[in-house]
């Protein structure tokens, strides 16, 4: 996951924090813990950082910051076919592979969960870039390049949540059988070619 901070010191208490969220959790890790590991006082901690929320929310912005090429991606493009919708699901898979991504994800799963007051902020990056994606597949069946069998927002849904799914196990439970992609083309030509 991207850390840049313009503050080198509060990017050290980030990455502090990550390190610790993706070891322990979110709710076994502590202020102390995140400081000790940050090599930080407590009181220096908590000066740029009220708490494990706003440490949390931190985490919303770097996974918006680590999408944002994704989304872009798919907002550029004017005529898209399937092998460029699969180029860039292939990129958003190798990110979502990532084993520290994926514990990651299922800490901010289970957080998001427990109603967390930062669900707005996760929620709107996976908006983002669910509406980039339906819009590239709209833009593709009206230059001619895609013929959409479904609506292309259910579409990108189901494919969004085809990568992350299968990315999210495969990371998990080292489950590596590659001789079945959840996403790949003939999946998207049965799809977007009908």
């Amino acid at each position: 996951m991207n850390t840049r901070a313009t503050n080198p010191d509060r990017h050290k208490k980030i990455e502090a924090a990550i390190v610790f969220f993706i070891n322990k959790g979110f709710y076994a890790t502590s202020m102390r813990d995140i400081a000790n590991q940050a090599n930080v006082s407590l009181l220096n901690l908590y000066t740029d950082f009220s708490g494990k929320q706003q440490l949390i929310a931190e985490v919303a912005e770097l996974e918006r910051l680590d999408l944002q090429p994704v989304t872009e991606a798919f907002e550029c493009m004017a005529a898209p076919n399937v092998e460029e919708l699969m180029a860039v699901l292939s990129f958003y898979r190798a990110l979502n592979v990532q084993k520290d991504w994926a514990i990651l994800t299922a800490e901010c799963f289970a957080d998001l969960a427990r109603s967390s007051p930062l669900r707005p902020a996760f929620a709107a990056t996976r908006r983002q870039l669910l509406e980039a994606f339906a819009a590239a597949i709209e833009q593709g069946a009206t230059r001619g390049t895609l013929r959409p069998g479904a609506d292309p927002r259910a579409i990108a849904q189901l494919l969004l949540d085809g990568v992350e799914a299968g990315a999210l196990r495969e990371a998990i439970m080292a489950d590596q059988d590659e001789g079945l992609q959840v996403v790949s083309h003939s999946l998207l030509r049965c799809l977007l070619s009908a």
